[in-house]
This record gives structure tokens, sequence and C-alpha cells, in this order.
């Protein structure tokens, strides 16, 4: 059965909740105050120059299958256009490092 409070007996629990709402209501506008203060500020950035890239040269891979065709990057060649276009690459890259791969 439950029991009967006389009207004048303290309370052994204090109600949060209005304390809570505060804080809600602070933290809200905590949150808008910071981000509507925080604005971008103008930068006058370099130009870019015309430097060489840094990038490595790329790798050349040439490939001969065991039918005996050849492949220059995954695509058929003749041995003279081999020839040909890694000279062509040699004259742009002379470092050009190209890969030997057989079957």
């Amino acid at each position: 059965m439950a029991e009967i409070r006389e009207d004048n007996e303290p309370f052994d629990d204090i109600n949060i909740t209005p304390m809570l709402d505060l804080a809600y209501v602070l933290l809200v506008i905590f949150i808008i105050m910071t981000t509507a203060s925080v604005q971008g500020i103008k930068v006058n950035l370099p130009k870019a120059s015309n430097t060489p890239s840094l990038a490595k040269p790329k790798t050349k891979s040439v490939t001969i299958d065991a039918n005996g065709q050849i492949y220059l990057d995954t695509y058929p060649v003749s041995m003279a256009e081999l020839e040909s276009r890694l000279k062509s690459f040699k004259a742009i890259t002379p470092d050009l490092p190209v890969v030997i791969k057989g079957d």
C-alpha cells in the first residue's frame, strides 16, 4: 500500500530539471556564439611558379609473352616500334627506368 505524506514533511530529493534546462540553454548559446564569431580571414597566396615537377619518372614496362609478342606498357608493339618509342622516351627522360618481363 502507498504511504500518504503529510503536507508539512520536507522532500528528500531536489528537483534538478530547471538547472538542466538552464545548462542546455547556455550550451546552445555558447555553440551559436562561437560559430558566429569564427570567420575566415583573407590571405594573399603566392602564385604558382613554373618549377620542374618533383614526380619520379614513370617506369616503362616491356613484356614478352610465350608467343613472342612484345608489349610496351600492355600495348602490343613490334620490335622497330619498341625501339623508336623507347628512344623518344629516353630523349625526354634520360634516367628512364625500364622493366623487362618475360613469360
